[in-house]
């Protein structure tokens, strides 16, 4: 077996058991020793960047994915991740925006999507992340979201919901935009229904929602 995908693999493991520290000091160290020319090296920096947004790096999440779109900016991924940001991004000395990149994103899925994972371990890095049309569109509905486009947002997420109803991530969406309007109590409505379907997995999901629940406690309906 490839000796970098051994290694690869062997932070995804690490990463599974949620030793995040862990699996991020394995990953820092066996970078520098992936070539340039490795096929792998887009997906170990893939993985560096999920390994760092989960531990709160921000600063690293995007700097490792800004390297993997330098190698390769068709990586559908890449661009995915790299969309789901709210602030411009310096990109090849190029300052993009996530309307850009998410529109981007989308027509590589539609040129792509009978081969988005190029690579097997792609699949199995990508985990929770499903490069999906329906994924694409929750990121681009958040991003009408923070530019203001609120009536967009809501009918993305509403078109979503009908398709997902179990989805813990879009009734957190739809909870604050109710909440930036103002709507407590339907704003608490979504917020406590996505803690129910996220109480038993520890995710981001649940930790917002959570926080967004405590808010809402000091607001009068």
């Amino acid at each position: 077996m490839n000796t970098t995908l051994l290694k690869l693999l062997h932070v995804y493991h690490l990463h599974r058991k949620k030793k995040f520290a862990e699996a991020y000091i394995q990953f820092e160290k066996y970078l520098p020793m992936i070539q340039e020319d490795d096929s792998l090296l887009v997906l170990a920096l893939v993985q560096g960047a999920i390994l760092a947004y989960e531990r709160g790096d921000e600063e690293n999440h995007i700097k490792l994915l800004g390297k993997a779109y330098e190698i390769d900016s068709q990586c559908l991924l890449v661009c995915t991740l790299l969309s789901n940001n709210n602030k411009n991004i310096n990109l090849n000395e190029k300052q993009t925006s996530p309307r850009q990149l998410i529109d981007y994103s989308m027509k590589l899925y539609e040129q792509t999507k009978s081969k988005y994972y190029e690579h097997p371990f792609e699949k199995l890095l990508a985990g929770s992340i499903p490069l999906s049309w329906g994924f694409l569109r929750d990121i681009s509905a958040y991003i009408h979201f923070i530019e203001g486009n609120i009536r967009y947002a809501r009918q993305i997420w509403r078109n979503l919901l009908s398709e997902c109803p179990n989805n813990a991530m879009l009734f957190l969406h739809i909870g604050e935009i109710n909440k930036y309007e103002k709507l407590t109590i339907n704003a608490r409505i979504c917020i406590n229904i996505a803690i129910l379907l996220e109480r038993n997995i520890s995710s981001l999901t649940l930790l917002k929602a959570e926080q967004i629940r405590e808010e809402l406690k000091a607001v009068k309906s």
